[in-house]
């Protein structure tokens, strides 16, 4: 904590996962300092906050009716944080119990390093949910060792807070980080993984919810 500002903002976009979110809140709340906060933006189809409020209090919830986009969920929560450092994760993710002291520490010892991620893993549970995997998280597969990156996935990301300046415009415009890591580059910034900050991905998509989504996915992307 450096002048009364968190170390760590934890930003959790969240979208009908609702078990899976509450072992995301979980392993955040056994790892993280009472000072550092965590910031949940969802827009499920059932309200969370009747579910969680009392369960983790030191949570704050951001609710939406209207369904929004990972981006705008994380625009929408970014401007409540306070930390130092944002880490980003959704919903569907659950952090190994050394994620926040593992991007930390990277950040520490890079401290040039504009974001920092990890890799993702999964349960094989069906070969449903490894195509959903793959199709989305597949590069990301541990291990990945650390070092520099060429592309991170916001499922498992965190920025210096002066990383996020040189990106406002793109964050207020709901932009994927795929163009805040453009961005970042240009200024001559390098990404930077850490291998050890793992999170565990769950799938809660049916088929057909699977399939809109990449369409309207490759809509945004097409625009």
């Amino acid at each position: 904590m450096s002048g009364g500002r968190p170390r760590f903002s934890v930003v959790v976009a969240s979208y009908n996962s609702a078990a899976t979110l509450e072992r995301c809140l979980v392993s955040l709340e056994e790892q993280l300092d009472p000072s550092d906060e965590v910031i949940v933006a969802d827009c499920s189809d059932q309200d969370p906050r009747t579910q969680f409020t009392r369960q983790f209090p030191k949570v704050r919830f951001l609710r939406f009716e209207q369904r929004l986009t990972i981006p705008q969920l994380r625009r929408q929560a970014v401007k409540f944080s306070s930390g130092e450092i944002l880490l980003l994760t959704e919903g569907r993710m659950v952090p190994s119990k050394v994620w926040a002291a593992s991007l930390g520490e990277a950040h520490t010892t890079h401290p040039k390093a504009p974001a920092v991620g990890g890799p993702i893993d999964h349960n094989r549970s069906s070969a449903f949910d490894d195509a959903v995997f793959f199709c989305e998280y597949g590069w990301h597969l541990p291990p990945t060792g650390d070092g520099e990156a060429a592309e991170l996935s916001g499922a498992n990301l965190s920025y210096k807070r002066w990383a996020l300046d040189l990106c406002r415009d793109l964050l207020e415009s709901s932009a994927w980080e795929p163009f805040w890591h453009r961005r970042l580059e240009q200024h001559g910034h390098r990404l930077r993984r850490a291998g050890q900050a793992l999170v565990w991905y769950h799938n809660s998509l049916t088929a057909g919810q699977f399939f809109r989504q990449r369409f309207h996915y490759g809509r945004w992307f097409a625009a």
